[in-house]
């Protein structure tokens, strides 16, 4: 992924310059040379200039400035280590390492009190190597390290590129945990993005959901489904006006009414 340099203007967020100063959001990153700084599209969390690799606003110096670069929202390298936000990946093979898909999953925006807006985006997706297939969850306050995906076949492993759901010619995975019984070959979701699947049993992320009538089965949002016999939120069954009410506020949110 090939990173740029920064222009004199407030919107390129979160790096940004006044001309003569680098800033990460509101904070000014001291000793940063502007005539090289380097910041990576996607509003990925790292830069580097000719002196320093940057993490947000600070310097980090176990990094190889000459040889660093992002390769996706979640994973970044040099020549020696791979990285997420949270901290070096251990015993990983660098130079098979790869990344799945884009590696970042939008989950609104945020308004700043100077009227900037800024999309809240989480880094989640997959990365392998030669030996493994890891999952990063960026929107799990107790992840620190990406997890191995148990039994996952980095030769055959396919992310859906929705920060979720990945295969390989053997299983299904949400995440870094395996769909019981899924059928790769019969597998899908309802939609691109969907928390809903299905082969001969409908899933909600990585658990079954017993009652549901595959044929029948509808998603309507994110955490809210229906069949001929049911109503659900995400995989628990729950009562029609229950359901009209999550429905509603869920309206509420999506149309801004």
């Amino acid at each position: 992924m090939s990173g740029y340099k920064l222009v004199n203007s407030k919107e390129n967020y979160p790096f940004w310059t006044d001309g003569e100063e680098v800033f990460y959001l509101i904070h000014k990153i001291k000793n940063a040379d502007l005539d090289s700084f380097i910041v990576y599209p996607d509003d990925i969390q790292w830069a580097k200039d000719r002196k320093t690799v940057y993490c947000m606003s600070s310097p980090y110096r176990n990094a190889d400035k000459d040889t660093f670069e992002a390769l996706n929202y979640c994973f970044v390298k040099d020549k020696s280590n791979v990285w997420t936000m949270n901290g070096k990946i251990d015993k990983v093979d660098v130079k098979t390492f790869e990344v799945c898909d884009n590696g970042r999953v939008h989950l609104g925006n945020t308004t700043f009190d100077d009227g900037k807006l800024l999309k809240i985006i989480r880094p989640m997706g997959y990365g392998k190597d030669k030996n493994n297939v890891y999952y990063y969850n960026g929107n799990d306050v107790k992840a620190y390290k990406p997890k191995i995906v148990n039994d996952a076949l980095p030769d055959t492993f396919v992310s859906m590129d929705d920060g979720h759901f990945g295969y390989d010619e053997n299983s299904v995975y949400f995440q870094n945990k395996k769909l019981k019984n899924a059928n790769p070959k019969k597998w899908k979701q309802f939609e691109a993005g969907s928390l809903y699947s299905k082969d001969k049993k409908v899933y909600f992320e990585n658990n079954i959901i017993k009652e549901a009538d595959v044929e029948t089965f509808e998603v309507i949002d994110r955490f809210l489904a229906k069949d001929k016999n049911n109503y659900f939120n995400t995989d628990t069954i729950i009562s029609k006006e229950r359901f009209e009410e999550l429905k509603r506020i869920g309206d509420i949110i999506v149309h801004g009414i």
